[in-house]
């Protein structure tokens, strides 16, 4: 019989049998819960999820304490430069965590959600897929932040800050641009491995880059003086050390033989989903911080004791908020797996121990710093109106001590149900349609000052709290495993023009004529019963697959091209232009 196979396209309302198949067989091969988990906090299942949720927990605490000790590092070390050398690298780093890390960490969510539900999957190999995947996408983002990064001192100006620190500022940025990919990479393996259950050489990781920190922050900035360009290096080629030791012990360890399928052509395909859910936990993260980024500001307005005040206050929240990410990381795989096992009763159980846990670890963390009050603030400052302020203030965050870590472990827990999209939106309307605006009212207009700063905030963490958690509460849980399955298994050729086609294949036969004039393809009712052939398309695919891959190479040439004008502004644009002129944003 001779046939002939032709492309054809058909939209993803019809939902055509054969590219369901092998995600039916996928999803039939997966047990379903047949009862539901006890919840009960004294229930056997339930105290032991909670374990779990502390072993994870705790190893991630650790990492993101070394993570956060690196800027502590680097701002000791520029404290032993000049005034303005010293303001410029803090108003960096300040620019680093709003530039880099949050965007970093934002998207790599997409890689917590991909890696969690793919490893709790019957099929593993889908992890190192995803790996693959991400390592693209999160390798192509730096290269747009890098246009910024070196272009910030004239920005910085227009903005009205002070000419002299904002160059100390641009050409630390300039200095540090390696470290955002350093950065990423990190950020990246370090989840692969965590939601893997290999919690430990991230740890080891941080202790690597930290000693190289502090060791090569002590040559060159200290004896050698260099000044603030080698302090921004050491900082870069610190999260450089830290990714290295992690790529050196997934390889040499061969811990990705049991989720590595080989390099594979896949990875090109499907970069939509990845990246809205990595746009959505970007604006997730980078909402939030911004928020307390604006309290500072806004302190700044008041006063220097004012901004003093504030910053000691963000300093605690955020120190408060290292210990309470593990939670929210450790509800995010632990929901992610249930989730990609086909356990929605599981999952919702998983979530409800990080709830457990965070409100058990918040009473005795929030407690003790509401009795030791008086004794914190001398550990940031000696100075007596900004320690009497402080005490004077401190009341105004103990609500927020208190709801921010629920915020984390939901926040986690969005995570891996890929809901960043739903977080995102919450965070926006919380902070910047309640927060900020209350906060400026009660500071400015009714005149109370840093404690009216604080009101804003805490009216927000309480809506985005409460509404996390009730979409948390209310949301279908089987039908998140039934998506989970359906974002794993899913192997469509690529999805382009806004997710509104896929490819199909249909069979022409030549020969109808000896089956008879009436004869036709019969379809099954039921898509589960159907059976396939397997026909030959593969030159149609290569054609299709070489597509995609120009496509791909054109949306890197693309970024590559955005880096060169960012190059040729920095290199030929003058920056007397700024320097010199009176011009800034302030005249408005």
């Amino acid at each position: 019989m001779n046939k002939k196979t032709k492309l054809r396209y058909e939209n993803l309302e019809h939902q055509p049998q054969k590219n369901n198949e092998e995600f039916v067989k996928k999803l039939s091969d997966i047990p379903e819960e047949t009862t539901d988990p006890p919840v009960s906090c004294i229930s056997r299942p339930f105290l032991n999820e909670a374990k779990l949720n502390i072993k994870i927990a705790f190893p991630v605490m650790i990492t993101n304490i070394f993570q956060y000790s690196l800027t502590i590092e680097t701002t000791s070390f520029a404290g032993r430069l000049t005034a303005t050398e010293l303001e410029g690298v803090g108003l960096a780093l300040s620019l680093v965590g709003a530039l880099g890390w949050c965007i970093c960490t934002g998207m790599v969510s997409a890689c917590d959600t991909m890696f969690a539900q793919s490893f709790g999957s019957t099929d593993k190999k889908r992890t190192g897929l995803f790996l693959q995947r991400g390592l693209l996408l999160t390798n192509l983002i730096p290269i747009f932040l890098w246009s910024l990064h070196i272009n910030l001192e004239p920005l910085l100006i227009l903005c009205g800050q002070d000419r002299q620190i904002s160059r100390v500022a641009g050409e630390f940025m300039t200095c540090f641009t390696p470290g955002i990919t350093f950065m990423m990479n990190y950020l990246l393996l370090a989840r692969y491995m965590q939601d893997q259950g290999c919690l430990w050489p991230p740890v080891i990781a941080g202790i690597c880059g930290n000693v190289f920190n502090i060791c090569f922050q002590l040559l060159f900035v200290t004896y050698l003086q260099f000044g603030f360009k080698s302090a921004a290096l050491c900082h870069a080629f610190s999260f450089g050390i830290m990714t290295l030791v992690e790529a050196l012990y997934i390889w040499k360890s061969k811990f990705y033989l049991n989720t590595w399928p080989g390099f594979q052509l896949e990875a090109f395909y499907d970069w939509f989903p990845m990246l809205k859910l990595g746009l959505a936990g970007m604006g997730h993260t980078t909402f939030e911080v911004l928020v307390w980024e604006a309290s500072v500001f806004m302190g700044g307005l008041l006063g220097t004791v004012q901004v003093a005040t504030q910053s000691i206050m963000i300093q605690i929240l955020y120190i408060s908020f290292m210990l309470y990410y593990g939670c929210g990381i450790a509800s995010n795989i632990r929901v992610g797996q249930c989730l990609g096992a086909n356990r929605p009763n599981q999952a919702k159980q998983a979530y409800r121990a990080g709830i457990f846990n965070t409100a058990i670890s918040t009473i005795i963390l929030a407690t003790s710093i509401i009795l030791l009050r008086y004794q914190i603030p001398l550990v940031f400052t000696n100075k007596k109106e900004v320690l009497e302020m402080t005490i004077d203030t401190m009341p105004y965050i103990f609500v927020i001590l208190y709801c921010d870590p629920f915020s984390g472990v939901c926040s986690g827990t969005l995570r891996g149900c890929a809901r960043q999209l739903s977080g995102c939106m919450i965070i926006f309307v919380s902070f910047y349609m309640i927060s900020l605006p209350v906060s400026i009212v009660a500071s400015f207009v009714y005149d109370l000052g840093v404690k009216g700063i604080w009101i804003g905030p805490t009216c927000g963490c309480i809506v985005a709290v409460s509404s996390i958690f009730l979409l948390l509460e209310c949301q279908d849980w089987k039908n998140q495993a039934y998506l989970a399955q359906r974002r794993i298994f899913s192997k469509l050729a690529d999805i382009e023009n806004d997710e509104t086609e896929k490819l199909i294949y249909s069979l022409e036969i030549d020969n109808i004529a000896e089956n008879g004039p009436d004869s036709h393809i019969r379809t099954p009712s039921h898509p589960i019963m159907c059976s396939t052939e397997i026909f030959d398309t593969s030159a149609p695919r290569t054609n299709l697959e070489k597509s995609i891959i120009w496509k791909r190479v054109a949306i890197f040439g693309c970024a590559i091209l955005f880096l060169l004008c960012g190059i040729f502004i920095h290199l030929f644009v003058p920056l007397e232009l700024y320097r010199g002129t009176n011009f800034t944003l302030n005249q408005f």
